[in-house]
């Protein structure tokens, strides 16, 4: 869980929920992944959570591939509130970075589709957003749902498929369109 703070929803979702771990919840502040480390002690050491201290735009801790879920509870709101949106692309790309191919980046947010989406994915404001996620970042089965009070976003990563592979073959076919195949001899 990206960004976990003090909330105890990563408790909930193991104690009440039947979430079957390890859930690995991730902050930025050392002080915040010590005293949670103290308060979930028994969690922790049944195996069923840890607490890594990280930046949720590097997740330098975790191996490309490595994460089948990505869940985040209020991070990605907070840094669009602040109007922060290359934070905002940065944590997308690192996300699907860490994610397994097939594996699902989920987040509450009191923001509006619109106008999220569009940031999120650093994304002209023409087209539909969800369409531009699944062809121009690797994402499929983009869906928002409105719960009672907010709004839960799903993405999940194409099969085999990085945004930086895919940004960086679009960029390859552009200038290999420009370029003429000398004649054989």
């Amino acid at each position: 869980m990206l960004g976990c703070g003090n909330s105890k929803l990563g408790e909930e979702m193991v104690v009440e929920g039947g979430f079957k771990g390890p859930l690995i919840q991730v902050d930025v502040s050392n002080n915040v992944v010590e005293t949670m480390r103290q308060r979930c002690s028994d969690l922790v050491s049944k195996g069923s959570m840890n607490f890594v201290q990280d930046d949720a735009t590097e997740l330098s801790a975790f191996r490309d591939g490595m994460v089948d879920a990505c869940l985040d509870k209020g991070l990605i709101d907070a840094i669009f509130c602040a109007e922060d949106f290359h934070q905002l692309h940065q944590i997308q790309n690192t996300v699907s970075r860490v994610l397994r191919p097939g594996g699902w980046f989920v987040f509450f947010s009191f923001s509006r589709p619109e106008f999220l989406l569009p940031k999120l994915m650093m994304m002209d404001e023409g087209a539909s957003a969800s369409v531009r996620i699944q062809k121009q970042m690797a994402w499929k089965n983009v869906e928002v749902q409105q719960l009672p009070k907010i709004l839960l976003y799903k993405m999940q990563k194409l099969e085999d498929i990085d945004p930086v592979d895919v940004y960086a073959n679009k960029r390859l076919r552009k200038s290999k369109a420009n370029i003429r195949k000398a004649p054989r001899r």
